[in-house]
């Protein structure tokens, strides 16, 4: 079953495809190269995931997902062994830093580690 983001995703892609590519670049809507290998898709999904806040996968030896609820800014963080933990009152930009760190573990040691949180 696809999720809401990836439904929404591909309506925007759609809707895209009706201005024509060559318009839509013009209306810098999407770039040429991003629409190599499904680069603009994957980049859609994943802002479309942080706007509804659903777990985004991230490539780490030891985290396997983070998610951020903007309505009570936490940060989630699934980890590789399973488990799912909440840090209440996270900033966004942590959230946002955490996503774009080249270590997600580094960055989870140095920034996260430490904050109060519940095990789910």
């Amino acid at each position: 079953m696809e999720s809401k983001s990836v439904r929404i995703v591909d309506m925007i892609l759609d809707e895209i495809l009706k201005l024509g590519v060559s318009r839509a670049t013009q209306c810098n809507i999407v770039r040429v190269e991003d629409l190599k290998e499904d680069t603009l898709r994957r980049k859609l999904i994943i802002e479309v995931k942080k706007l509804l806040g659903e777990e985004i996968s991230v490539i780490s030896s030891n985290v396997s997902a983070v998610a951020f609820d903007h309505d009570t800014c936490t940060l989630k963080v699934r980890f590789k062994g399973g488990g799912l933990y909440e840090y209440p009152d996270t900033p966004h930009e942590l959230f946002e830093e955490f996503l774009n760190a080249p270590s997600k573990g580094k960055f989870f040691n140095k920034n996260v580690r430490g904050r109060s949180f519940k095990k789910l």
